[in-house]
């Protein structure tokens, strides 16, 4: 596994913590944004507070308190 360095998430610029702010305040989430937090879950070593945020995004995905849309709509 790759130590965590989350400043690039499949080709995005923003941290983790910026994604997660830019989501939790539109209340939106792209395929993009979705595909990034399971490559980082999956693909590098997250600390335990960068794992927490990951997860919380997934649990609100789960109770509907997200909103999935296409990239292009993003905005």
């Amino acid at each position: 596994m790759k130590t965590s360095n989350l400043s690039l998430l499949s080709g995005l610029s923003p941290t983790l913590i910026e994604i997660f702010n830019r989501i939790t305040k539109s209340g939106q989430v792209t395929p993009r944004d979705r595909d990034g937090l399971m490559e980082a879950m999956l693909v590098y070593s997250l600390n335990p507070d960068e794992e927490h945020l990951v997860n919380r995004l997934f649990y609100a995905m789960r109770r509907g308190w997200l909103t999935m849309i296409k990239d292009e709509e993003q905005g």
